[in-house]
């Protein structure tokens, strides 16, 4: 008899091995609570949630303790300052369990099968090293905000894949992507290989330096279609309202993606992409001043530059450390699945002009 409830528990665990869904919070007062009320009723049977509090000033902390204090598949944990996303999620794995992470916004609704359908696709191809969930709107739950992304090589950026087309089966095949970490599942082992966050990072595009050396490490990261997550566009409007001022976000976007192209990049492609990333980025900052009257671009774009002459130290070695330990695969082997093949020019056209970034 033991040996048969053995066999149940073995066989349980070999379907559905232990996920730790790791969610970052700061300040999430608006989102949180439905946020893990649905993550609570997913309907994967083996998992556990660790909620980091990221130094929060508003009650979401407060709602969480008292909305779910008592769920024993819940561990809390609190930072007495506000470090960024990135150094929370890196805490987090620290004390996680599972066989496979997924990261999770701390602004989203999962749908029930959310984290089986990421699963599947994660246990079905050993190549595959992380899967990203579908994401879509929010509030039109039939649009797509996007199934992955694409890296643009000139400046690190990436473009959606899908970008609000109607969720009609039309991108729903299991393709190589760049991901983000709004819903994103990785595998123990991948970490082991790739390291954790790049806390100096932050927020707002430390998830792309993520997969982009995932990608390096020669797993792929895929899209899994099937697994739905409904997350907030939040507009300009409403980041001002959650106090990220532009000159912040453009601080951010510059200084990330400087230093992401800087540790990743082979030495002739770094030599060769650079002068159109510096090139691009005033291009866009003069445009938005003379057209808008609007420094916050130039000011935030400066702020990064500076801020990478500064950490040039900090950012050589961790170059190192990818081009040494990390990097199993040319860089034309990650261009060619997951990279746009475009000219400039012909980028900003296809997938810009039509948003009046400038």
């Amino acid at each position: 008899m033991l040996d048969i409830e053995i066999n149940k528990v073995k066989n349980a665990y070999e379907k559905y091995p232990l996920v730790s869904i790791i969610i970052p919070n700061y300040n999430g007062k608006p989102f949180i609570e439905r946020c893990l009320g649905s993550v609570m009723d997913t309907d994967y049977s083996n998992f556990e949630v660790i909620f980091i509090d990221d130094g929060s000033t508003d009650d979401s902390l407060k709602i969480v303790k008292e909305s779910f204090g008592l769920e024993p598949r819940l561990n809390i944990l609190e930072n007495d300052t506000n470090l960024g996303a990135a150094a929370s999620r890196n805490i987090a794995m620290k004390v996680a369990k599972g066989e496979y992470f997924v990261f999770l916004d701390n602004d989203t609704e999962v749908a029930r099968n959310w984290l089986d359908e990421l699963v599947s696709v994660l246990r079905g191809d050993e190549s595959i090293g992380a899967a990203q969930s579908k994401i879509l709107d929010f509030n039109e739950r039939n649009r797509i905000l996007h199934a992955g992304t694409l890296i643009i090589p000139y400046t690190g950026w990436v473009i959606a894949r899908c970008l609000w087309r109607l969720d009609d089966g039309s991108c729903d095949s299991v393709s190589n992507i760049c991901a983000l970490s709004v819903s994103l599942a990785v595998k123990r082992e991948v970490l082991a290989r790739v390291g954790a966050f790049d806390e100096e990072l932050s927020v707002f595009t430390e998830d792309v330096d993520f997969s982009w050396r995932i990608w390096l490490s020669e797993y792929r990261v895929v899209v899994a279609p099937k697994s739905r997550v409904y997350h907030w566009n939040k507009p300009i409007v409403m980041r001002r309202r959650m106090f990220v001022s532009l000159v912040s976000i453009n601080f951010h976007l510059t200084k990330n993606s400087l230093r992401t192209i800087i540790k990743n990049y082979e030495l002739k492609n770094l030599f060769h992409y650079m002068p159109w990333f510096f090139v691009i980025l005033f291009s866009r900052a003069i445009l938005v001043l003379l057209r808008r009257k609007d420094s916050s671009v130039i000011v935030g774009s400066l702020e990064g530059i500076v801020w990478n002459l500064l950490h040039l130290h900090s950012t050589v070695r961790e170059r190192y450390r990818i081009q040494r330990y990390v990097r199993r695969v040319k860089d034309d082997y990650v261009m060619q699945r997951i990279m746009v093949n475009e000219t400039p020019l012909q980028v900003y056209r296809k997938y810009f002009s039509h948003l009046k970034l400038i």
